[in-house]
């Protein structure tokens, strides 16, 4: 098996975040860590990374106490101190099906991509009638076939930071800006100018 680092910036969200913590230690796929970086919060947040750290010696805490803070460069934390040959960046208030990490994997390994990127599923506060969005193209593409036709890609793919997991290789020495939004967008635009294959999994294996 490889590891995986998983990397999930925290501020208060002590509300959601048990279950974000709770789907990745429900994974099929074992051999992870689980990086939380806490950003200053001022509820409960820090305390339940502290309690889950406490339980699984695969979870480790940083705290962002440099002047840069938001969600950019609080993973930039997460990224200087990840040791896994996958990455994987998730928010603390969503959560992953137990599957997510398997699947992404094993479609890694298969298609020998740089990227895999998979579908997410929207849900409302009530949890009635989610949206659900998977890429609906070819199950791989070239980055030949991407630079091609870029514009067209990019308006029919949603390219949401949580939608991709990646090869380490490819981002070692990628950083998200220090920028209020969009900073995780960047970031995948970065990404795919440094793959040579990106594989698609059509099927919705992260809940917004």
């Amino acid at each position: 098996m490889s590891k995986v680092s998983v990397i999930i910036p925290v501020y208060n969200a002590e509300k959601y975040l048990s279950e974000a913590i709770e789907s990745i230690l429900n994974q099929t796929y074992t051999d992870f860590e689980l990086l939380l970086i806490d950003d200053m919060s001022t509820d409960n947040s820090k305390e339940i990374c502290r309690t889950y750290c406490e339980k699984d010696n695969r979870i480790i805490l940083f705290e962002n106490n440099s002047e840069s803070h938001g969600p950019g460069p609080t993973r930039n934390i997460g990224l200087e101190h990840a040791s896994g040959e996958y990455i994987y960046f998730m928010d603390a208030d969503d959560w992953a099906d137990e599957s997510l990490l398997q699947c992404a994997i094993d479609r890694m390994r298969e298609s020998n991509a740089d990227i895999v990127q998979f579908g997410v599923i929207y849900e409302h506060s009530d949890r009635k009638n989610p949206e659900q969005y998977f890429w609906r193209g070819k199950d791989s593409l070239t980055k030949d076939e991407i630079k091609k036709n870029f514009s067209a890609y990019w308006k029919e793919n949603r390219n949401s930071l949580w939608m991709h997991l990646f090869r380490r290789e490819i981002v070692k020495t990628i950083r998200f800006e220090n920028i209020i939004n969009g900073e995780d967008i960047i970031f995948v635009m970065d990404a795919l100018c440094k793959v040579e294959k990106i594989a698609y999994i059509q099927k919705s294996l992260y809940h917004y």
